[in-house]
């Protein structure tokens, strides 16, 4: 089919454009690729639109479905019209989420081939219909693109698919260090964090895997130290009223700011001493990413692909996940040693700004896009 085009069609589907990583390795890419090669279309599924604005003002063709149009079957068939309209070569999931509907609409709307996505564990899903349906999201589509060298890995392990698995890792945008800095330094100040204080944080989804839990029990760890220590923890999710509820019970609020879903929040990173995750399952973690980017240092768990960014004891530490002992201690070693933070955050940049750039991930997606296409025969 694009083979009689002077640019081949590319339909990418996503659950939304909310605030999380993967949407924002959308909105970049968008913003990055160039439209010598391919067309572009985006459709969002559902109407929660956080980096909408920023996508539309590429130029891309978007398409937003309505909020009553919330059945499966009938999101189904709207997006089987919309590619037998359109006529893509390629229909793209861009999140895990999505791997059926792709299949499904690409093999209904008969486009030439279907890519699904992996950003984190395999089959982590609960429950056996739950692990039925992630097993098929992994095998009914084409190509399979892993945003981790660990999700392809485990994904092999498991001799779940047999058909080609691509790993091409998030990018990273690097902003202006002294920018981020002045813009972190007023955000803080605006929340009653004022320049100081020891400041530890995160930036991420509020849910069970996240385990923000742990962090406040490293927290209160630190404030044992460091009494005038500030957490920092932005985001939103379905946990964010608990979270809340254990901070006010364990007598902390003055010391913890909750701020939900910031605008611009990878640069409030740079305002912080040293930047935590505490995920029990990852892909490529973006907020580790985006800490490198600001010359943050990190202490993460041993989650997923997180080991592909942080070199443990150069760029920042690694612990075991759930091991809250290991990683209070990692937290206080670098807030007890500005040098250390300062080494190991210009260790960060250089590494992503090296081996995490976002030409390399938009070139590794077209990579993937002609992988397919020539697969078909469509290309040279």
């Amino acid at each position: 089919m694009g083979s009689d085009r002077a640019l081949d069609r590319i339909l990418i589907i996503v659950s939304m454009l909310g605030a999380g990583g993967a949407e924002r390795q959308l909105c970049r890419f968008m913003q990055g690729v160039g439209r010598e090669r391919f067309e572009y279309k985006l459709v969002i599924v559902n109407p929660i639109n956080h980096w909408l604005e920023d996508v539309r003002a590429t130029g891309v063709s978007i398409e937003v479905f309505p909020e009553e149009l919330s059945g499966r079957v009938a999101r189904l068939m709207r997006l089987v019209r919309i590619v037998r309209s359109y006529r893509p070569s390629i229909v793209h999931s861009w999140m895990f989420s999505n791997n059926l509907y792709a299949a499904l609409t690409s093999r209904l709307g008969r486009a030439e081939a279907c890519i699904g996505n992996l950003r984190s564990d395999p089959l982590k899903a609960r429950g056996r219909i739950n692990r039925v349906l992630s097993r098929l999201s992994y095998t009914a589509v084409d190509h399979l693109i892993a945003n981790s060298q660990a999700a392809a890995n485990e994904l092999a392990s498991r001799s779940i698919r047999k058909g080609p698995v691509h790993v091409v890792r998030n990018g990273v945008h690097i902003p202006s260090l002294p920018e981020s800095r002045e813009f972190a330094r007023d955000k803080l100040r605006s929340w009653g964090i004022e320049n100081g204080f020891k400041v530890i944080g995160t930036v991420g989804r509020m849910d069970e895997n996240k385990n923000h839990i742990m962090l406040l029990d490293v927290f209160c760890e630190v404030l044992k130290v460091h009494p005038m220590a500030k957490l920092l923890l932005i985001g939103d999710g379905v946990l964010m009223p608990m979270l809340k509820d254990e901070v006010s019970k364990r007598g902390i609020g003055a010391s913890v700011v909750i701020p939900g879903i910031v605008r611009g929040a990878n640069r409030l990173l740079a305002g912080m001493d040293v930047v935590c995750l505490t995920s029990r399952s990852e892909g490529l973690p973006n907020v580790l990413l985006e800490a490198g980017a600001v010359a943050c240092p990190v202490v993460s768990t041993a989650a997923g692909g997180t080991e592909e960014i942080v070199e443990d004891g150069k760029t920042g530490f690694v612990v075991p996940c759930d091991d809250v002992a290991a990683m209070t201690s990692r937290v206080l070693q670098l807030l007890d040693s500005p040098e250390l933070r300062r080494e190991m955050g210009q260790a960060g940049l250089r590494k992503v700004s090296s081996e995490f750039s976002m030409d390399s991930m938009v070139r590794g997606l077209q990579r993937v896009y002609e992988i397919c296409l020539r697969e078909k025969g469509l290309i040279q």
